[in-house]
């Protein structure tokens, strides 16, 4: 009975997680981002282990110029998934879009550190982050551009 109970709640979830997918889908092409922001919202409460939500709420407040609300959300869902790259990736942009270059460069390189680069996305925030605000001098960039 128990092994059934945990079929049908997984059989959910992913049906849950697929009309999630869709309405944001059919919002995101009707442009109307404050739409989809309270669908999001949704998704990260009826669904708040899933890291995608919390991502995908952050990137659309963020569409909608709302940073800090995007932030905040960024740091709940860095709470149920403290490890995922993605999410950490987007903080540290949300840290340097708020002005906080130091901050954000700490995260980049603690991510950087912590699973091998995997993104050029990241190589790029890192060194424009780094020259920018001189933060990385160019021997640091090109230790980071070479590993």
């Amino acid at each position: 009975m128990q092994f059934l109970q945990q079929d049908c709640r997984a059989t959910l979830r992913e049906g849950l997680d697929e009309l999630y997918r869709i309405l944001c889908d059919c919002v995101h092409l009707s442009q109307d981002f404050a739409q989809a922001e309270q669908i999001l919202r949704a998704a990260c409460r009826q669904d708040p282990d899933n890291s995608v939500n919390w991502l995908n709420h952050a990137a659309c407040l963020r569409s909608l110029k709302h940073n800090l609300a995007s932030h905040a959300v960024l740091k709940r869902g860095l709470l149920r998934h403290p490890g995922h790259n993605e999410l950490l990736h987007a903080y540290g942009q949300s840290l340097a879009e708020l002005g906080r270059g130091q901050a954000a460069m700490t995260v980049l390189l603690e991510q950087l550190h912590q699973a091998p680069l995997t993104s050029s996305e990241l190589l790029i925030n890192l060194q424009f982050l780094g020259t920018g605000d001189r933060l990385l001098d160019s021997a640091k960039r090109q230790e980071i551009a070479l590993a």
